[in-house]
């Protein structure tokens, strides 16, 4: 198989034209798949306009690869980019919701604590910052980047993994400021 240096690229993409084919054949979805797809302000609007999922052959490969079944295809041919929605769906079979959990906690943990621990010695302790939903959020977002995963994690992941550091006193809970302090690192 010969490597592509450049990709190509379709330069004007009808999302109209997939529509009418939903309609004529009474389908409940309309996809339109080609190499690449310049991903432009106009397209995105006619996307979510003519309700089209939007593929490239790589998201077919994936998908294909996946193992995707009939089922996870519902979601997967909403309107939009699929790549976003194909990088969760491996990411959650690959983590599970139970080493997702954890994932979240272990990073939340190790970023909460570094970033907390770098005040500490310079500031009263009543003045240290305290780790809200918020700033979790955003750490445990840049900590998954960073790791190269694509997936975000979600609020109440975040605010479970938060109450489980707590629960087993890795954290303490400072109420009036809406807030965790970290006890101790990984």
């Amino acid at each position: 198989m010969q490597e592509r240096t450049e990709r190509e690229v379709v330069s004007q993409p009808r999302a109209e034209e997939a529509a009418k084919f939903r309609k004529a054949c009474k389908a409940d979805f309309a996809v339109l798949v080609g190499p690449d797809f310049h991903a432009g302000e106009s397209f995105s609007q006619e996307i979510q306009t003519h309700a089209i999922s939007v593929w490239t052959i790589e998201d077919v490969i994936t998908a294909l690869r996946i193992d995707v079944d009939t089922y996870e295809c519902r979601e997967l041919f909403t309107p939009g980019f699929v790549y976003d929605r194909l990088a969760d769906l491996e990411w959650s079979r690959t983590h599970g919701e139970e080493k997702r959990a954890h994932v979240v906690r272990d990073i939340l943990r190790r970023e909460g604590y570094a970033a907390q621990s770098t005040l500490a010695g310079h500031i009263a302790p009543t003045d240290a910052p305290v780790l809200t939903l918020d700033a979790a959020m955003l750490l445990v977002e840049t900590a998954l980047r960073r790791a190269g995963a694509e997936a975000c994690a979600t609020r109440e992941e975040v605010q479970d993994a938060m109450d489980d550091l707590v629960r087993s006193r890795e954290a303490l809970r400072i109420p009036d400021r809406s807030g965790i302090i970290i006890r101790r690192g990984p």
